[in-house]
């Protein structure tokens, strides 16, 4: 008869821990379609109240003596509460079925590595007027992100002119500012630039012509693999430029010093 009882006592006791193990592992399918944080939230809050039921059922303390009147919450959204930590019992499981879910909140908060563009310094041929009414072609150092299409981003920005640092320096460009680069391609050692119609008006004259040329030449100088210069404006190869500059064939670079 005392075996019995016995029996019947570890029956009440192990019924409650079968059905939870069958409940979580139910609820950790659903949890995992959800995702690892929610897993292992969802399996620490059922672990968290499989304890003994005296602890569910703790009433507060009744005192004999003035009663205290609590004010009300203040109203607005409610604190966040942190993150219930994984249990003995519980991260070996965890850490079996949902590996992830361990410390992933730290993972989550790492960006991912981003691709650097490497830049290097390029010069650009700008005009510093002298005193005499000279002009004198002075260097400007940017840096332009290299790759493939360096000398149509160097060429973009020389027709940008000056920044205005640079202007404050005295430094102008004399190529026409409606001026676009509309192609550019190079076959061998010829670098061919289209121009927009803009390119062949130059309110300097002869002066201002001779010098945008000789902005895009030297600018053009330090790539090795330019030896020539070919001219267009809007697809079609002209004579001269302003009646002064030849550009009807390419212009070698090393023509202008």
């Amino acid at each position: 008869m005392l075996s019995n009882r016995r029996t019947n006592r570890a029956k009440k006791f192990t019924l409650p821990t079968w059905v939870l193990v069958l409940s979580s592992a139910i609820l950790l399918g659903f949890a995992i379609w959800l995702g690892t944080p929610t897993a292992a939230r969802l399996l620490t809050s059922i672990f968290s109240r499989s304890g003994d039921d005296e602890l569910l059922a703790v009433q507060p303390e009744v005192s004999n003596g003035p009663s205290i009147l609590v004010p009300d919450p203040p109203a607005g959204p409610a604190p966040a509460l942190p993150d219930p930590e994984l249990s003995p019992i519980l991260r070996p499981l965890v850490e079996a079925l949902l590996p992830s879910a361990i410390d992933s909140r730290s993972d989550s908060q790492e960006s991912p590595d981003q691709e650097q563009t490497s830049a290097r310094e390029y010069y650009l041929d700008f005009i510093l007027p002298q005193l005499d009414g000279s002009l004198q072609h002075t260097r400007v150092v940017r840096k332009i992100p290299s790759g493939p299409e360096v000398k149509k981003k160097l060429l973009l920005a020389l027709l940008n002119g000056p920044d205005p640092g640079e202007l404050s320096q005295n430094l102008l460009s004399l190529i026409p500012t409606e001026t676009r680069l509309i192609s550019l391609d190079q076959s061998g050692d010829t670098l061919t630039l289209n121009f927009s119609e803009d390119f062949q008006f130059n309110s300097l004259g002869a002066e201002g012509y001779r010098a945008q040329v000789i902005q895009i030449i030297q600018t053009l100088k330090q790539f090795p693999d330019v030896k020539k210069v070919q001219f267009l404006i809007e697809g079609r190869r002209i004579s001269t430029l302003g009646e002064v500059i030849p550009i009807g064939q390419p212009i070698s670079i090393d023509r202008f010093p």
